[in-house]
């Protein structure tokens, strides 16, 4: 993963102040700490697939035991150590850190999708005999991206500073 790698959520953002969601209408502050708290939980979960690329890419093991539990505790690891938020504490966070009523409703809702992709992905991480499975960060940013706006009417996408593609500027 490249450090050029930025997760823009404007269209989160705009989403997110232009339509109430189960919280009702959100102010605009809220909605930009809430895009960036998801694209810090993108970003970790891309972070993680990267770290566990040479496991999911060996050809001579099957069962890697890179499951959607291990996904998931690495993947909280990995915004704790970004953000300083327990996800495991969302409800009941301490006063000292601030986390927007609507992150805490979205941020499991990531989690969750999440967790579905890496289960949904099993067959191709443990394929034995294929080295490249194409399930890389971006792979995984995408589907659980398209996973979790199936669930809430917020778009997450994943743009590079200086995307390869003009029509994704």
């Amino acid at each position: 993963m490249t450090g050029h790698m930025v997760f823009t959520l404007l269209a989160t953002v705009l989403l997110m102040t232009a339509q109430p969601l189960t919280v009702g209408a959100v102010e605009r502050a809220e909605a930009e700490e809430t895009a960036r708290l998801l694209a810090k939980l993108l970003e970790s979960g891309r972070m993680v697939i990267d770290r566990n690329q040479a496991l999911i890419d060996d050809p001579h093991k099957g069962e890697k035991g890179f499951t959607p539990e291990l996904f998931e505790e690495q993947l909280r690891q990995e915004f704790r150590m970004r953000t300083g938020i327990d996800l495991t504490a969302l409800p009941k966070a301490p006063v000292s850190i601030t986390i927007p009523p609507l992150a805490k409703e979205l941020l499991p809702v990531l989690v969750q999708a999440s967790r579905e992709v890496i289960r949904d992905a099993q067959v191709v991480i443990n394929q034995r005999g294929l080295g490249y499975k194409n399930f890389i960060p971006a792979t995984y940013g995408s589907q659980a991206s398209a996973r979790f706006s199936k669930s809430v009417p917020v778009r997450l996408k994943q743009t590079a500073i200086e995307p390869r593609n003009p029509k994704n500027e």
